[in-house]
């Protein structure tokens, strides 16, 4: 990896633990459409669970995971993202979402430089993202 393009690392205390979220990409890349991959768990779940995506499928590296289950009239939804591995995509977006992640000590690597990351793209609501 030649380059990142955004680097937020947090010191939890003094016990040492590191939460790193990486947003970046190598110079010279060709930004290609990814799939957006959508997650269907509204009570939460673990990122590298099939289960936890609409279609049983885990957003891979070419795919854009998307958190936007908020629908017009109904409460905000608020729930928590685990991290068991250091999962990379393309972007992640959250729509009408509340989603925190817990990252457990792992890294998420997003390599779209111009999309990374995308919060609050729901119309009428506002999305929000914590990280743990």
């Amino acid at each position: 990896m030649e380059s990142l393009t955004s680097l937020v690392r947090q010191n939890a205390g003094s016990n040492g633990v590191r939460v790193w979220l990486l947003a970046g990409a190598c110079l010279g890349s060709s930004s290609a459409r990814a799939d957006d991959i959508n997650w269907g768990n509204t009570n939460g779940g673990t990122f590298n669970v099939g289960a936890n995506w609409i279609g049983g499928v885990v957003p891979g590296t070419t795919s854009s995971a998307v958190f936007s289950r908020w629908r017009s009239g109904n409460p905000q939804p608020v729930y928590t993202v685990s991290f068991s591995t250091d999962p990379t995509n393309q972007a992640m977006r959250i729509g009408g979402d509340n989603v925190t992640f817990d990252l457990n000590g792992h890294a998420y690597l997003l390599t779209d430089p111009a999309t990374a990351i995308t919060v609050g793209t729901a119309t009428g609501s506002s999305g929000n993202l914590m990280i743990m």
